[in-house]
């Protein structure tokens, strides 16, 4: 048993000798797998790692001053609405108040429609409007394509691709940002939140959606307006063909004379010129001068996530020790061959 053990001693003694002096064909392949995990690294850096930047940027209403360009259109449309206003509430009293037939106080309610006011246009409203544009994330999905922020040739068909795109338009938030201490939930500035890879091209991204959600809501206020105008110009019509009719079969004078002063009342009105008129005066109607509020991307506020998918000192570490046990592994299978060659 004694020389048993001696002999195990032996061999392992004799196993790290024949190492030891083979030592240069053990650490070589060592060498040569660390060599190729670093060239491999060197060659496809930019495929194994995947470096994350969290983007951070403001959108802030228009100014103050840029709000001055609505003042007169504003300042008109609250007089009109303040016109529907009282005459709703004469309406009101008159009918309550008395028995009277006299259905004129229901004509001149009807010729300033009350039901469908026309629209301040300031700050909370247009950023509404921007707010409401960014979410649906038809534009951030076009501009995503256009810079080509996602590739298709990353992708084996287009529904795979444009799976892609959407969840990368889904991705990028839209929060709210409130002061300290504020009470009115509206009246707060946005921030657009996303895990990017390149800063330049976000940066594209981003004042294309700029000018691309401006420009559309541009289009939609115009559109609105002009839509607005005709159902009013339509509907005074209306009045007047209704004014006309009752004219013609009114028997009662004074009736009679009354209804054609209305007639007369709605037919002098320029409301709709003069709102025409100051609405042309705005910056909507100017392509180059409109914003519903404006995206700071200079002031991108840019932090590093930085996520490496293939991990070089572990693989380097692994690949050093897989070499070294196959070196250990060639140095002692030849020694053992060259025995048996000898016997």
């Amino acid at each position: 048993m004694k020389q048993k053990n001696n002999d195990e001693e032996i061999d392992l003694i004799q196993i790290v000798i024949i190492i030891w002096n083979n030592k240069l064909k053990v650490i070589l392949p060592s060498i040569l797998a660390v060599i190729s995990i670093i060239l491999y690294y060197q060659i496809n850096h930019k495929k194994l790692n995947s470096q994350l930047i969290h983007a951070k940027t403001k959108i802030e209403t228009i100014s103050t001053f840029d709000l001055l360009e609505y003042q007169l259109y504003n300042r008109f449309v609250e007089k009109l609405n303040s016109e529907n206003l009282v005459i709703d509430q004469v309406y009101n009293n008159k009918g309550k108040d008395s028995n009277d037939e006299d259905i004129s106080f229901e004509i001149i309610r009807n010729k300033l429609p009350v039901s469908s006011s026309y629209v301040i246009i300031d700050k909370l409203y247009l950023m509404d409007l921007f707010i409401e544009k960014l979410k649906e994330n038809k534009i951030f999905i076009e501009g995503i394509k256009q810079f080509k922020l996602i590739k298709t040739e990353d992708f084996t068909n287009n529904e795979e691709y444009e799976n892609a795109v959407k969840k990368m338009a889904s991705s990028i938030s839209i929060i709210p940002v409130y002061e300290k201490g504020q009470l009115d939930k509206r009246n707060s500035n946005w921030n657009i939140e996303a895990k990017i890879k390149d800063e330049d091209t976000w940066e594209k991204l981003l004042n294309f959606v700029e000018i691309k959600t401006n420009d559309e809501i541009r289009g939609y206020l115009v559109e609105s307006f002009k839509r607005y105008v005709s159902n009013e110009i339509e509907v005074n019509n209306f009045f007047i063909e209704d004014i006309d009719f009752q004219i013609s079969i009114e028997e009662d004078m004074v009736k009679k004379q009354s209804l054609n002063l209305i007639k007369e009342e709605i037919l002098k009105k320029k409301n709709i010129e003069r709102l025409i008129k100051q609405f042309n005066s705005t910056p909507i109607v100017k392509l180059n001068n409109f914003h519903a509020a404006k995206v700071i991307i200079h002031a991108t506020d840019y932090e590093n996530l930085q996520i490496y998918n293939f991990k070089l000192i572990n693989n380097l570490i692994l690949a050093a020790f897989i070499g070294l046990v196959l070196g250990i592994f060639y140095v002692l299978f030849e020694n053992a061959i060259k025995k048996r060659k000898k016997i």
